[in-house]
């Protein structure tokens, strides 16, 4: 009698440790899918963001909307304060939204750059070509 209940209680062991195993990979594999996802939608709002941004600081320099650049202004401290109130869980991940705001506070300097040159400019539009690298919007969506 105390040798099955030793069998009994081995295996009632073993399916408790065999069903905790599987709900704790199971709850693994499910905070994986969800920092996953987090780093997609952030990659993809912030994506999203600075191509709307790109869009009214292009309409400010062709045609000297003072309101494309408010709106400019206005979306890019929203995304700068949204960018910092990220909080992602991998050292990894933290690091690559680090180079990710560094590179976006250049692309706001370098449109800072190209506004001065556009209000001093006169009447007419900034060529391209002779208009601050705003460069660096692409290479802050390369990060993302």
């Amino acid at each position: 009698a105390g040798f099955v209940l030793a069998i009994a209680t081995l295996a009632s062991l073993i399916a408790w440790a065999a069903m905790t195993s599987s709900l704790r990979v199971e709850q693994s594999r499910t905070q994986l899918a969800l920092a996953e996802s987090e780093s997609f939608r952030i990659g993809a709002r912030f994506q999203e963001t600075v191509r709307k941004l790109d869009g009214q600081l292009l309409k400010f320099s062709l045609h000297r909307d003072t309101n494309g650049w408010a709106a400019f202004e206005r979306g890019w401290l929203d995304l700068n304060d949204w960018l910092a109130a990220q909080h992602l869980s991998s050292p990894a991940e933290k690091e690559v939204l680090k180079q990710i705001d560094a590179a976006f506070d250049d692309y706001h300097n370098a449109a800072q750059a190209m506004e001065q040159q556009v209000r001093a400019g006169g009447n007419g539009t900034v060529p391209v070509c002779d208009a601050p690298p705003l460069g660096s919007g692409s290479a802050v969506l390369n990060l993302v």
